[in-house]
């Protein structure tokens, strides 16, 4: 063998020793990180299949008719969808009676109507409307479904509501960007564990058109693994605007509520994704269906989505939707009084009659101190009252609610005392009135213009400022608004978060993203959160505490009060500790009429018929 053979080998192995060297430990940091990503992923698996048992009935609620469509492949397509109201489509035959005129509603909880009574959705609103005006040939058919986007809403007209002869089809008045882009919607609320909610959803296709997109699996339970997969089928790694678990498995075990998108997801920008999407099923619906379409939406976006289409059966309706007292319901969605002013809006569309002298009531604050006694002093602990309600001309017109997202009605939740509470703190929107603040409750007393304190803290330095006033909301009672900055929401999905959309800028103090910030009362934290940017947004955990808000108070049958035109002042009332009931001024209300309906269908109703 030669010298230069002996030579060349000896390089070589010292060449693979190099490379092995420094390859090796690459491959087995890799190794250990993939292993520790799947112990991650099978510990979130076992906690998300804890909760699958309990939650997969929910996709047996019977969907009525199929009409020949495989009942698994419905649930397959629409998820979860509850029919248990009066007027549920389930409760409908296909085939209407002679002279009778329909009109389907298609949309989410809010057309459903979760937080109201049976009877007290927009749709059922409608039904009471048109009978009170004298027409007696109507039918107002449910079609709602929780948790849906609009995908889920035209799957469900196209393979069901079609088939019900519907004259009017009225479609909204929420439609959820976000929905429509995942097969699982509740994971945008952190509730990855209701599988059953599982849907098909529409993409775009390379050229014209779209293309619908079903889960993996023919029953809730193989929908349910395939979609917990650690390596994804290929539709859901492209076509799920959520991360697949094995990017998202340890984020949710190290930080929850950490969102994470998926960089795989086919298109860049989820707003004209969806506006395509939305226009062509817009165009389609028109085409396939006999039926007047009416769009009825708040969002100008949609509505200018809906008038490019030019087709003599559809119709784009702006709607007015107040999202304040007592128009919201504690959750979030509409209270009666929401569904009622929804409702005569479209009947004034559909029959160009005015909207039957409805108006709409505006409720303000009183203005910081008016009203208070400058001998009371510290305000009366709530734990000293009970039966706290508010009240217009001595009749109930609203309640405190706790935000118990385990809970679906909101009456088991009423506050009519606070027993170990001794105020309640409302922080609310500067532009807002107090009904429409978020209540947190504290067991301390705060006097009128108590210092409001943040904490900041950043790596090891801790600074404290003044961030507000706490300001006696009204004479004799403890409730104090805090005025700390604008635009506050409060997230009664889990009923523990409170953002703020632009804190109060505190005086020689800077704030960070990232920073932790508390919020100090009396030496007391009220609770801690973390700045979301530089530009003091922020979010709070309000730990085990529960949020409070106020919602339209009803009576044992449902029935809300009815208010006439005019103006008044709106009053806390409560019985004191001597047995006494006492109402303070917490603020005025007016009402006006509602403002002139101008967007009508082609064809519009006519007592005699169409």
């Amino acid at each position: 063998m030669s010298a230069y053979m002996l030579f060349d080998r000896k390089n070589s192995t010292d060449l693979f020793r190099r490379i092995s060297g420094a390859v090796l430990p690459i491959i087995i940091t890799l190794a250990a990180l993939l292993a520790a990503d799947y112990c991650f992923f099978l510990c979130y698996r076992s906690s998300v299949y804890k909760n699958f048992d309990q939650f997969k009935d929910l996709i047996e609620t019977p969907l009525g008719n199929t009409w020949g469509k495989p009942l698994t492949v419905l649930q397959s397509r629409i998820g979860w969808m509850k029919t248990d109201k009066s007027n549920s489509y389930v409760k409908f035959s296909g085939t209407k009676p002679p002279g009778v005129i329909r009109i389907g509603c298609f949309g989410d909880s809010l057309t459903y109507g979760d937080e109201v009574s049976e009877g007290c959705d927009y749709p059922a609103q409608i039904q009471k409307i048109f009978s009170e005006n004298g027409y007696e040939n109507i039918e107002v058919i449910n079609f709602g479904m929780p948790w849906s986007g609009f995908h889920q809403n035209y799957i469900l007209w196209e393979e069901v509501g079609s088939k019900y002869q519907l004259d009017y089809v009225i479609l909204g008045p929420v439609v959820y960007y976000d929905r429509d882009a995942t097969f699982n919607p509740s994971i945008l609320y952190g509730y990855r564990q209701f599988l059953p909610y599982l849907h098909s959803r529409y993409i775009l296709k390379k050229g014209p058109g779209v293309k619908l997109i079903d889960p993996v699996g023919s029953t809730s339970r193989e929908r349910a693994e395939a979609y917990l997969r650690y390596i994804p089928y290929a539709r859901y790694l492209r076509y799920d605007r959520e991360a697949p678990f094995f990017m998202i498995s340890p984020v949710a075990c190290l930080f929850a509520g950490k969102k994470v998108r998926n960089p795989f997801y086919y298109r860049k920008d989820i707003h004209k994704e969806m506006n395509r999407i939305y226009g062509i099923l817009y165009d389609r619906i028109s085409d396939k269906s006999t039926s007047d379409i009416l769009l009825c939406h708040y969002d100008k976006e949609i509505i200018s989505i809906g008038e490019k289409v030019k087709k003599d059966n559809f119709t784009a309706m702006p709607l007015d939707i107040p999202r304040y007292f007592p128009y919201k319901a504690p959750y979030g969605h509409y209270s009666v009084y929401g569904n009622e002013y929804i409702a005569h809006q479209i009947y004034a569309s559909l029959t160009g009659a005015p909207a039957a002298g409805f108006g709409i009531i505006k409720t303000e604050s009183l203005s910081p101190g008016s009203g208070i006694d400058e001998d009371a002093g510290v305000e009366k602990p709530l734990n000293e009252c009970s039966d706290i309600s508010i009240r217009i001309g001595g009749e109930i017109f609203g309640r405190f609610y706790e935000c118990d997202p385990g809970t679906d009605e909101k009456e088991d939740t009423a506050k009519k005392s606070f027993p170990g509470v001794s105020v309640l703190i409302a922080f609310k929107d500067k532009h807002a009135g107090i009904l429409e603040s978020v209540f947190i409750p504290a067991d301390f007393e705060i006097k009128d213009g108590t210092d409001i304190l943040i904490r900041v803290s950043r790596n090891f330095s801790k600074k404290t400022a003044v961030l507000g006033k706490a300001r006696a909301a009204a004479p004799g009672i403890g409730i104090v608004t805090a005025d700390i900055g604008k635009d506050v929401y409060f997230y009664p999905y889990d009923g523990k978060n409170l953002e703020i959309g632009k804190l109060n800028r505190p005086a020689g103090i800077r704030i960070r993203k990232g920073d932790k910030l508390e919020l100090i009362i009396n030496g007391n934290t009220v609770f801690s959160g973390k700045a979301l940017n530089d530009d003091l947004k922020a979010v709070f955990d309000l730990g085990d505490k529960k949020g409070i808000l106020v919602a339209p108070g009803m009576d044992e049958k449902g029935r809300i009060r009815d208010i006439k035109y005019g103006s008044g002042e709106i009053y806390i009332a409560f019985d004191d500790s001597a047995g006494i009931r006492r109402e303070i001024p917490a603020g005025v209300w007016k009402k006006e009429k509602m403002g002139t309906v101008s967007c009508h269908p082609s064809r519009m109703i006519k007592k005699t018929g169409r």
